[in-house]
């Protein structure tokens, strides 16, 4: 019997044992997956509050709400997936039963032993004896496993790893404002959280400054934007806060506002959204203050412009290199008188007599100035601040007035060109400038100064056709060029519009061609041709004449566009010639005059390639010569065409040749895209 009791004693340890490793078992994954469910919803809790407090720009009320209630979802979340789980009390029996329910070849063995050894009964009776030993031998096969798979713990454990490794990343090396708005919510004794990324910079912040001055606030924004920024002033008369808006400098990207003629001290601060400045105070005291400024302009030699004086002035306009001479008159004796500049630059003046001081700014480029005093050994602002406008010396502007437009002309007349030039401070040259068929350019000097610079020039040229051996279908572009007297940076360039001069036949076959074209209703196509060429080249030399003034972008789409015209001309020259090709069939070779018209055409079409390789390259000058090039071939063609139009016009007998003429106008009007001049859109 004595045996029979400690059998069952040990036992009923080994089964009590078993019991307490599955409830640790059990234990264990619960405490896994309630830290990991509570570490994910803390972290979402602390990760948006910083996310919100950031977007709140972190004030105060924002910043004590989502601090509480961040941390009352973090307990609650510990609460409810880990103490809730672990403050339950799980006895042997209901171990048991859970063990069974996962292993089912116990058959209540294990549940009736727990319950046994639960009220501790003496285990005398022969059949509990057996019950609990075979419980016992039955529960060597059970794993662990039944009641929670170490598949699961490793799911869990791992979970909680990577929320440990992700917060620990975004807690050391997260986004700034994630990072700032951690510290401010949970850690508001630290360094970091003294730091806002959202501040308003007021200037001038505390001064002091002369009565009846006038006073300029400023606010930048920095970290944040604000549709809307106030300024609050307070005086002594009047205890309540007065909220006034601020306008932008769109420039500057800074808020203003000035106070006129101030008479009593000021109390401010800026406010935008949920973010406000320091309060700052502006003392105003019984100091000297800049009661007139009289300005003496001293304009650069080169433009015999004689000196000038502006009395009671300050804003300051002047070409560049002007010399500006300023006098200041004080309300009141002051120790020194410096000019600041809007870099900073300081440059002492003289006294040149009882409260008056002198100086001298030279203009180079636009920016502001102020004048400081010193009085008592306190130096402030003492006069407004004013601006420098500094003016660019504009090229001449250059014209031709004769003939003013296109013209046709036989290879023996003689053709009359008229160019003025007009600039304010005088022109030095003054020239003509021409290429025949797109060749080497060709210099006239129609004026060059000697001694005096003329404000307006006026220069013509005669040319005389015959001399350059012309023949129909030949083209001469020109332009007028003139340059000013600016000795200081280097001479301005302007430039005018570029013209065309084209042969055209003598006065008979020309009046033929022409009347022959009215009675088939306009002109034909290889007309069409010819003029959109001339404007592809006036775009591109509108385009060089006025690209110091333009942007890069707008310089890109002028050239993207005639790039675009040129190709589509390109285009249509190809498509007219395989027309013709196709049309004449082996019949071309016979045909000396259409032969030749193709081959014009497609001498047109190469340079019109050249030329868009160019184009392509945003090389405008290297463009021309090909585009001029191509006007020269199309005006042959041109010239062509006319001939045959001629010739049918002359041998039509009968409604055969009339037909075949109609039929010749008809091959070069179909097929051609007669799409709208895209390169107008560059004509400012």
């Amino acid at each position: 019997m004595r045996e029979r009791l400690i059998d069952a004693s040990s036992e009923r340890i080994t089964l009590r044992a078993f019991l307490r490793a599955a409830r640790w078992r059990w234990r264990a994954a619960v405490i896994l997956k309630g830290l990991a469910m509570s570490l994910g919803v803390g972290s979402l809790a602390f990760f948006g509050s910083a996310a919100l407090a950031d977007h709140f720009h972190y004030t105060e009320p924002w910043i004590l709400g989502l601090r509480f209630a961040s941390l009352i979802i973090f307990a609650l979340a510990l609460g409810f997936f880990l103490f809730k789980p672990l403050w339950k009390r799980i006895p042997d029996a209901r171990m048991a039963r859970f063990i069974e329910e996962r292993h089912g070849e116990l058959h209540d063995r294990l549940v009736t032993a727990a319950e046994f050894i639960e009220r501790d009964e003496r285990l005398r009776a022969p059949l509990v004896h057996r019950l609990i030993r075979d419980a016992a031998e039955r529960i060597a096969s059970v794993s662990l496993d039944a009641v929670t798979s170490r598949r699961r713990l490793w799911l869990y454990g791992s979970a909680l790893l990577v929320l440990l490794g992700l917060c620990g990343w975004l807690f050391t090396a997260g986004p700034r404002p994630l990072l700032t708005g951690l510290a401010k919510l949970y850690a508001p004794w630290s360094e970091a959280a003294g730091i806002s990324p959202y501040t308003i910079m007021v200037t001038p912040g505390d001064a002091r400054v002369p009565k009846g001055a006038d006073q300029m606030i400023g606010a930048r924004l920095h970290g944040f934007h604000a549709e809307r920024v106030d300024l609050y002033l307070k005086r002594p008369d009047h205890p309540a806060w007065i909220r006034q808006p601020m306008d932008l400098d769109e420039e500057a990207r800074t808020y203003r506002f000035l106070l006129f003629n101030l008479q009593q001290d000021v109390t401010y601060y800026v406010q935008a959204d949920h973010i406000r400045s320091p309060i700052f105070t502006i003392d105003v005291a019984e100091l000297a203050w800049v009661d007139q400024i009289d300005l003496t302009y001293r304009f650069p030699p080169y433009t015999h412009r004689p000196t000038r004086t502006v009395e009671d002035g300050g804003d300051i306009v002047a070409i560049k290199g002007t010399r500006v001479n300023i006098l200041a008159t004080l309300t009141r004796p002051a120790e020194a008188a410096t000019l600041v500049l809007q870099n900073g630059v300081r440059q002492e003046m003289k006294p040149v007599g009882p409260n008056r001081f002198a100086g001298e700014i030279i203009v180079r480029s636009t920016t502001t100035y102020r004048i400081d005093l010193t009085s008592a050994g306190e130096t402030y602002t003492g006069s407004n601040v004013y601006d420098i406008t500094a003016v660019d010396d504009r090229a001449p502007t250059v014209t031709i007035e004769k003939p003013g437009r296109d013209v046709k002309a036989t290879s023996i007349q003689e053709v009359f060109t008229q160019a003025r030039a007009e600039d304010d401070n005088g022109i030095t040259a003054l020239e003509l400038r021409f290429s025949i068929n797109g060749g080497e350019e060709q210099t006239v000097t129609l004026y060059r100064a000697r001694r005096d610079a003329p404000r307006r020039i006026i220069g013509t040229h005669t040319f005389f056709l015959e001399e350059y051996h012309l023949q129909p279908g030949d083209v001469i572009s020109y332009y007028a060029m003139a340059r000013d007297n600016n000795t200081a940076s280097g001479p301005n360039q302007g430039m005018s519009d570029i013209y065309f001069l084209q042969i055209r036949p003598f006065e008979r076959t020309y009046r033929q061609a022409e009347q022959n074209m009215r009675s088939q209703g306009g002109e034909g196509s290889n007309s069409a041709l010819t003029q959109r060429q001339k404007e592809i080249i006036a775009a591109t030399w509108r385009v060089i004449r006025e690209r110091p003034i333009s942007t890069p972008e707008e310089f890109v789409e002028n050239m993207n566009t005639i790039a675009l015209g040129q190709d589509r001309l390109r285009e249509d020259t190809e498509a007219l010639v395989g027309r013709i090709r196709r049309r004449m069939g082996l019949t071309l070779d016979e045909m000396t005059e259409f032969k030749r018209l193709a081959e014009y055409l497609e001498h047109a079409a190469e340079h019109m390639k050249a030329a868009l390789t160019e184009l392509k390259a945003r090389q405008p000058k290297s463009a021309l010569q090909p585009e001029q090039r191509a006007l020269q071939q199309l005006m042959r063609a041109d010239a062509v065409f006319r001939e045959i139009q001629v010739a049918f016009a002359t041998n039509a007998q009968g409604s055969d040749d009339r037909a075949e003429a109609e039929d010749l106008a008809d091959l070069f009007e179909l097929e051609l895209d007669r799409m709208k001049n895209q390169y107008e859109t560059l004509q400012r």
